[in-house]
């Protein structure tokens, strides 16, 4: 049950404190994309409780990363792709759970930072602060813009410290 805490977290479009922020559309093309080789590794919840868990991450080409979250009492694997775009200094990941084929599967942006400590922690854009529900992909990365160094933009869910597995 943990991994599905984290992924829900990390990947689905419902929080309880409003909506992450999504899309069909990524906020950029992923070919211009850079991978921060800080991410990649083994990441473990700084906070240890019944929704702790792992994640790694993997360079899956040269501008993506591809990840596994993973519950620390489930067998369950999520799978993700995602790459990186920089707006304004603000790292965003444009995640996409991997699915069957058929499924569709909306980006999720995901903020992180990665302090001189070597805490990982991510955000998600709260969609509660945007002008409206439906927008086109032209107006949602207007009001990305608009709020990309707006702390109240995001919800906090998780920090994770480097460890070996």
């Amino acid at each position: 049950m943990k991994v599905r805490h984290i992924a829900i977290l990390i990947l689905l479009p419902f929080l309880t404190f409003g909506c992450p922020v999504g899309s069909k559309y990524p906020l950029s093309e992923s070919n211009k994309s850079q991978v921060d080789e800080r991410l990649l590794g083994s990441w473990k919840s700084i906070k240890q409780d019944k929704d702790s868990g792992k994640i790694y991450i993997w360079q899956f080409n040269e501008n993506e990363y591809y990840m596994e979250i993973k519950g620390d009492n489930d067998n369950n694997i999520n799978r993700v792709r995602a790459f990186m775009t920089v707006i304004d200094n603000v790292r965003i990941l444009n995640t996409k759970e991997l699915k069957m084929v058929n499924e569709q599967q909306e980006y999720v942006y995901i903020k992180y930072e990665i302090s001189n400590d070597n805490i990982l922690t991510f955000w998600t854009m709260d969609s509660k602060l945007l002008p409206k529900k439906e927008m086109t992909n032209i107006e949602l990365f207007s009001s990305i813009m608009t709020n990309i160094n707006i702390d109240k933009f995001y919800e906090k869910f998780g920090s994770f410290i480097r460890y070996r597995p």
